[in-house]
């Protein structure tokens, strides 16, 4: 550890223990006086991705709210109040488990994978 510097290794955010055969770095300690600069920051964030999603549906709300105003029936001509709150919920929870159902499957396909690899490097 001295080829590193002692100085180099207190400037770090987190503690390194080095051993013989790697580096393991320790969970990253936060200040507290900047936790909420840390939920706020954009890169490393979900709020970009999200943003994708948000914006274009933030933009037709707002378009058939203001579209209501001039054209009054236009609800009752698309057809929109023909859906009642069951045919919403079954879409949305049908979209939901298919989610949940590929998320699962994935985390499943990659547990076992990781296992075989590791009977793999056990011999």
């Amino acid at each position: 550890s001295s080829h590193l510097g002692s100085s180099f290794l207190a400037s770090l955010p987190f503690k390194i223990w080095l051993r013989p055969s790697r580096v393991c770095a320790a969970m990253i300690e936060y200040k507290e006086n900047w936790a909420l600069l840390l939920l706020f920051r954009w890169r490393g964030s979900v709020y970009s991705r999200a943003l994708w999603f948000a914006f274009p549906a933030a933009v037709v709300s707002l378009f058939l709210v203001l579209i209501d105003t001039p054209i009054p029936d236009l609800r009752v001509q698309t057809g929109i109040l023909d859906l009642n709150e069951g045919i919403i919920w079954s879409a949305t929870t049908a979209v939901l488990l298919t989610m949940v159902a590929f998320r699962t499957r994935e985390g499943y396909s990659r547990f076992w994978e990781g296992t075989g690899l590791l009977h793999q490097m056990k011999g």
